[in-house]
C-alpha cells in the first residue's frame, strides 16, 4: 500500500468536459482525446467526419448490423435481399411491399428527428468551414439538421430521392428523381404498394436512391453532384479523420482507414464500445448523441467569440 500522503490531482480537462454535457466521462484517455480534438478545430485544420448508423440510434432508428441488438436491419433481412438483382427476381412490387417498405420505408425512419449528435456536427460545419462529413446513412436526419451539401457527401445515397434503372435515362445517374409513395399506396392494404414506382420521363422502374449489396461506390447519384474521387480526395487532404457510430465492416470505413494508416492521419472514433477495432484511432468512448454535444461546449468554452 502507498504511504504517500501527496493530494491526488485530477485531470481538469475530464471534469470541464464532465461539467459542460452533464454526463461522466468513462476514462480520462477519452476526455484527453476530446480536448486534442478541440485543439484540432481551434487550428484550422481540415477535419472529416465520417458517420455511420450508430449515430442515428438515438433517433430511433436501428442499427444494420449488430451481434447484441435483434432489431438491426441485416440481422431481419439477409443482405441478399437488398440487391437490385433481387428486386427483378421477385418483381418490383413484391419486393417493395415484403421487403422495402418495412425495412425503411416506416415510421422510424420517415417520421425520425436529428439527434444532439446530429445537430453538433452540423454547429460544427457552419462554424468551422474546412469540416465536412461522409455518411454511410440514408436516413436524411444530417440534412433534416440543416447541413449543407457542399460539405455533405452521402455516399451511400439518400432515402428521400429515387433513381431510374434505365440506363440512357438522366434520372439513372445525373439527376435524382423525387416520387410520391402516396401516389403507389393503397391505404389500409396488407401490401400497401399497388403499382411500380416509375420514372415520370421515360416509364422505367425506379428504385430508391441507395447503395445496394450489388452496386459499387460510384453507381448511384450523389446530391451536390459529389463523385466518389471526391470523397478520395477529400479524404487523402484531411488533417483529421472522426469516425462516428461506425466500424470496419462497412466498405467505405475500410476504405478510409486504410487512407488513415498508410498516411499516418489523426484519428478519432466516437463510439459506445470500450475499444476500438480502428487502427491509429483514439477512443471517445459513449452515446455520440452526448460526446458530440461535450466537444462542441468545450470549444464554447475554449473559444466563444467563435459561435
Amino acid at each position: 500500500m502507498s504511504t504517500d500522503n501527496s493530494p491526488v490531482t485530477e485531470d481538469p480537462n475530464k471534469r470541464l468536459v464532465e461539467s459542460l454535457v452533464g454526463m461522466t466521462v468513462e476514462s480520462t484517455s477519452t476526455s484527453e482525446a476530446i480536448s486534442e480534438l478541440a485543439d484540432a478545430f481551434l487550428a484550422s485544420k481540415n477535419i472529416v467526419f465520417c458517420t455511420g448508423a450508430g449515430l442515428s440510434v438515438a433517433s430511433g432508428i436501428s442499427l444494420y448490423r449488430s451481434d447484441s441488438e435483434p432489431n438491426a436491419i441485416w440481422n431481419n433481412y439477409v443482405e441478399t435481399t437488398g440487391r437490385l438483382e433481387t428486386m427483378r427476381k421477385m418483381g418490383v412490387t413484391k419486393w417493395f411491399n415484403e421487403f422495402l417498405m418495412d425495412s425503411h420505408y416506416n415510421d422510424s425512419f420517415l417520421n425520425a428527428i436529428p439527434n444532439a449528435g446530429h445537430d453538433a456536427i452540423t454547429e460544427l460545419t457552419r462554424i468551422f468551414p474546412n469540416t465536412s462529413v461522409i455518411t454511410q446513412n440514408v436516413d436524411n436526419l444530417h440534412k433534416k439538421s440543416g447541413m449543407e451539401y457542399s460539405q455533405l457527401y452521402e455516399v451511400h445515397g439518400n432515402l428521400t430521392g429515387w433513381r431510374c434503372l434505365n440506363r440512357n435515362c438522366k434520372h439513372h445517374k445525373k439527376e435524382v428523381l423525387r416520387l410520391n409513395l402516396d401516389d403507389y399506396i393503397i391505404p389500409g392494404s396488407s401490401d400497401p404498394l399497388r403499382y411500380d414506382p416509375k420514372c415520370p420521363l421515360c416509364d422505367s422502374h425506379a428504385t430508391p436512391n441507395v447503395l445496394w449489396f450489388d452496386m459499387s461506390y460510384g453507381d448511384i447519384y450523389m446530391a451536390g453532384g459529389h463523385t466518389f474521387d471526391d470523397i478520395v480526395r477529400l479524404i487523402s487532404a484531411a488533417d483529421v479523420v472522426c469516425f462516428v457510430g461506425t466500424s470496419n465492416s462497412v466498405g467505405i470505413t475500410g476504405h478510409i482507414e486504410h487512407i488513415v494508416y498508410d498516411q499516418n492521419k489523426l484519428a478519432f472514433d466516437f463510439n459506445i464500445s470500450s475499444e476500438t477495432t480502428l487502427v491509429r484511432s483514439k477512443l471517445i468512448q459513449g452515446p455520440a448523441a452526448e460526446t458530440l454535444p461535450a466537444l462542441v461546449n468545450l470549444l464554447k468554452e475554449r473559444a466563444p467569440d467563435r459561435f
